[in-house]
């Protein structure tokens, strides 16, 4: 009894982070794709069956998805920035608040 009211317990949590993930909105959407291949990534290399080699395959496939998510999010946040920037500059042009 005390088992099932645990995984019950876990299975809720897990729904309810799921629903909570926040999108940032300055991500793009191309972003977000590879975000969620490095997740796919990172759930095969810890969950399946894998000899050494392919466990390193994965790592190596991982740590070159992982830094094209963070040079992409890295672009998407700059884009953001000069987007917030433009917007600013002609408020103030206009003499308008944001």
């Amino acid at each position: 009894m005390k088992t099932q009211n645990l995984s019950i317990c876990a299975n809720m949590l897990v729904i309810t982070r799921k629903k909570e993930r926040k999108k940032e909105h300055w991500i793009s959407a191309t972003t977000w794709k590879v975000i969620d291949e490095r997740k796919q990534l990172k759930q095969q290399k810890l969950h399946q069956q894998l000899t050494d080699e392919q466990r390193d395959s994965l790592a190596e496939q991982y740590k070159v998805k992982d830094k094209e998510v963070k040079r992409s999010c890295a672009r998407d946040k700059q884009a953001w920035y000069e987007l917030k920037a433009s917007e600013a500059e002609e408020a103030a042009q206009r003499r308008d608040g944001l």
